[in-house]
């Protein structure tokens, strides 16, 4: 069950090439010692695990802010990878359909606790039909916490 939060992309159109598919491995959490990173404004498609963002608004869908994970935040990302299919768009609900077991897997994986028995929240990002049908099938799994505006840690591995 993807949450339908304010400000989550649901989906994203796009006149850039798609980026080649990212491996599902996860980044380690960043430490603590190291210097809070400067936000910076990424193409949604360029998101990989393990990045902490603040999703777009409606002016610019396709850009998002990758910001430290200690900096407020409102989603992490937990998996970047393509459903499987032809280039028959099968609609929103079928598509979020067949997203939802690849991101509750990577959820138990990403947080270290099943998603029933989670505090934190799933939301994706999903091409729209006109990239699907163009071969573009990218998802990308995020991870929040639904009683929070934002946070400042990281949930990779925190058992939330």
């Amino acid at each position: 069950r993807a949450s339908t939060r304010p400000g989550a992309i649901q989906t994203a159109t796009s006149t850039r090439t798609p980026s080649p598919t990212q491996s599902p491995t996860q980044s380690p959490t960043q430490s603590p010692t190291k210097p809070i990173k400067e936000a910076r404004s990424r193409y949604w498609q360029s998101l990989k695990p393990g990045m902490c963002v603040n999703l777009a608004d409606e002016k610019n869908e396709f850009e998002v802010t990758v910001t430290d994970c200690r900096d407020a935040h409102d989603s992490e990302v937990m998996l970047r990878t393509k459903l499987s299919g032809d280039r028959t768009w099968p609609g929103d609900v079928a598509v979020e359909a067949a997203a939802e077991p690849v991101c509750l897997k990577a959820f138990e994986s990403y947080v270290g606790i099943a998603y029933d028995e989670s505090r934190l929240d799933w939301d994706l990002i999903t091409t729209v039909k006109e990239d699907w049908e163009a071969g573009d099938r990218t998802i990308i799994c995020m991870v929040f916490d639904p009683d929070a505006e934002t946070s400042t840690e990281a949930f990779k591995g925190s058992g939330l």
